[in-house]
This record gives C-alpha cells, sequence and structure tokens, in this order.
C-alpha cells in the first residue's frame, strides 16, 4: 500500500465523521417530521412511562438526563415542555450533554433555565474515559439518548461500543433507558454477521425463531434487507452486555426511516431507532431498582471481576432474560415511519409544525 493510500485510509473516518455533522446540520434546520415522529412515539412517550413510574416510587431524588443535543437541543425542549424535565435543589436542569460541535452553545443557552448538570465538548466515549470528567461524576443517569449520526458498529471505528461499554459500567446496576438513533453500515457486514451466527450457533430458542422467520439456518437470507437484518444484530448487542451486567433488555419503540440522497451523500441511507429499559434483576424494591446495584466504578477489568460478581441467582436470570430477549428479533417488525407519514398527511403536518416549533425552542417561549 502506497503513503497516499495509507493517509486516505487513515482519514477516512475523520472525513466521513465531518460529512455526517454537515448532514445532521442540514436536517435539523428544516421541519423533520420523520424525526419528529421518533421524538414523540419513541422518546416522549417512553420517557413518560418511566418517568411515571420512577415518581411513584417516590426516591428521595429528581430523575436525570443524558443526551447528545445537536445545535438546537430539540430532545431537551421536548421534554421541559412537556413538563418532565426537573431541576435540582440548585435549580439546575437534571440534564447533561456530551456534543463536539454544539455542547457549550447548547450549555450557554440554557442558562436562561437555571443551566445543567454537565457539559463535554468532547466525544463521549473520550469524555467518559476520563477521571476528572464532571460528566463522568454525574453518572448514573435514569435516561441515556445516543442519537448518532454514524453506525454503532462500525468497521474501522469502536468509538461508540466504547462509550456503550463505559455507559454499562458507570451506570452501576441502576435501571435506565437507553435510547439508540443510529444507521446500517455495509462496512461492518462481516462483523455483524459474525456476531448473528454465535447465537445461531449457541443458542438454540434464537435459532428456532430465525429458522421459522427465514426458512434456513443461514445468515444470508437475513442480508438481503440489511436493515432488518441490523435490526435484529444491534439489539441483540446492547442486551449481551445487559446480560453481563445482570439487567433483562425490553424494547419499547423500534423503528426506522428513510434519509434522501445529498451533496455528501451519494445514495440514501436509512436511520434505525430503538428505545430499551435496562432493568437489574434480582431486585424487588423499587427503591434498589433505581439506585446502583454496586458502590463504585471498577478501576480495570481485574477490580470488576473481583468486586463486582453478580450472585448466582441474578447471572441465572441474566440468562434467562436475555434468551427471551433475543428470541423475539427474528419476527418482530420495525415501525416503517416513511409509510406512516405518507398514508396519514395530517399527522405529518402536525409533526412538522412540532418540529419547526423546537428549532430555536430556547429562544422562543412555548
Amino acid at each position: 500500500m502506497s503513503k497516499a493510500s495509507r493517509r486516505r485510509r487513515q482519514f477516512r473516518p475523520v472525513a466521513q465523521g465531518l460529512r455526517d455533522a454537515a448532514e445532521a446540520e442540514r436536517v435539523f434546520e428544516q421541519p423533520d417530521p420523520l424525526k419528529q415522529y421518533v421524538r414523540r412515539f419513541g422518546w416522549l412517550t417512553v420517557i413518560q412511562d418511566y418517568v411515571e413510574r420512577f415518581r411513584a416510587a417516590a426516591l428521595d431524588r429528581q430523575w436525570k438526563y443524558l443526551t447528545l443535543p445537536g445545535k438546537h437541543s430539540p430532545d431537551i425542549g421536548l421534554l421541559w415542555r412537556a413538563g418532565l424535565i426537573e431541576k435540582n435543589a440548585d435549580g439546575k436542569l437534571c440534564v447533561a450533554i456530551c456534543d463536539k460541535d454544539w455542547a457549550e452553545e447548547v450549555a450557554r443557552e440554557l442558562l436562561a433555565f437555571g443551566g445543567i448538570l454537565a457539559y463535554s465538548p468532547r466525544l463521549l466515549n473520550d469524555e467518559l474515559a476520563l477521571d476528572r470528567s464532571t460528566l463522568r461524576n454525574e453518572f448514573p443517569f435514569d435516561v441515556v439518548n445516543l442519537d448518532l449520526c454514524g453506525s454503532l458498529i462500525q468497521a474501522e471505528n469502536v468509538r461508540n461500543l466504547a462509550a456503550i461499554e463505559w455507559i454499562f459500567k458507570l451506570q452501576k446496576g441502576q435501571s435506565f433507558l437507553l435510547l439508540l438513533t443510529t444507521r446500517p453500515d455495509h462496512r461492518a457486514r462481516e462483523h455483524l454477521v459474525h456476531l448473528l451466527n454465535q447465537n445461531l450457533i449457541n443458542e438454540d430458542e434464537f435459532r428456532n425463531a430465525y429458522i421459522t422467520e427465514y426458512g434456513a439456518e443461514n445468515a444470508d437470507r437475513s442480508l438481503n434487507d440489511f436493515t432488518r437484518f441490523t435490526q435484529i444484530v444491534f439489539p441483540k448487542a446492547i442486551a449481551r452486555w445487559a446480560r453481563y451486567r445482570g439487567y433483562r433488555t425490553t424494547e419499547h419503540f423500534v423503528a426506522k426511516y428513510r434519509r434522501p440522497k445529498t451533496p455528501q451523500r451519494r445514495v440514501p441511507f436509512d436511520m434505525i431507532c430503538h428505545s430499551f429499559e435496562l432493568e437489574p434483576l434480582g431486585l424487588r424494591a423499587p427503591a434498589k431498582v433505581h439506585a446502583p446495584r454496586f458502590d463504585t466504578i471498577p478501576a480495570n477489568n481485574i477490580d470488576e471481576r473481583l468486586s463486582h460478581e453478580l450472585s448466582t441467582p441474578t447471572r441465572t436470570l441474566a440468562d434467562s432474560a436475555y434468551v427471551e430477549f433475543i428470541e423475539t428479533l427474528p419476527p418482530r417488525r420495525a415501525i416503517d415511519i416513511d409509510a406512516i407519514l405518507r398514508a396519514n398527511r395530517a399527522l405529518k403536518t402536525e409533526l412538522s409544525n412540532e418540529s419547526q416549533a423546537l428549532i430555536g425552542w430556547t429562544r422562543v417561549p412555548a
């Protein structure tokens, strides 16, 4: 390989990140009914239900929200206008943000609302790896919103997976919602097939569900619809983290929508959305479910093995919960948001207006 080829390969992830950022900025500067559908039904509805249960537990604290908000922080605006976001004793919104491009601007705008708990202008995995991170010190959170421009699992970059690993570690076994918006990436096809094949080989219930849906124990059967294939593998990956940490995974929302080609992207592409609830197993009292299972964050993998061991009953429950979850993935279908809005013009207009109202919401009274 020539030096020029090596340089092009070295900077390819950086260039892709810049294109993703440019595309996200272009989309969020105009009404976006497709994304607003996700915000309303995949985020707001799911968070409302979770917060109602949180408040019913009569805990002596407010619920906390971590997000990657983008320029206009529409998710924060949506939750604020719905009356869900709470303030702590210092008058700060119980919100923390991490956004490489817009964190400082959004944090500054939210000063008018009392300010926020913490923010970072770094990539999330870089921020969480810092021992003296004010954002990291705010963990655990009750809702974590990972609205990613790129793919959760990429061919040449593990930063999003590293962020997932940190999130599960820093949550310390506490219950939480994980909202995931991401993109299928054909370049990661080989790795994703490997993850699928592991369960086809090792988990009888998953294999049976897959054969029932696709007619044979062959990963190629599901690759004809790569987006649907990805929406089997990505949740399965999240559930693996959950199993190891002693959680049950529940998927409250699964959807997809199409983005058109742009000057930055020469072909259309899909976005996929999942709303997961991670429930710690082996704990019955609500106060314990919404509190850390472990007192400390492990300093390293050895410390984690020695001091964060789950009980044998909890490990057994986690193994069963994992199998119960993954066997639901082959037959279930994602909501096709494009099809819904084509069939319901009134809803599309309503969501478009809602989306428009969230652009610059911090400067316009509700």
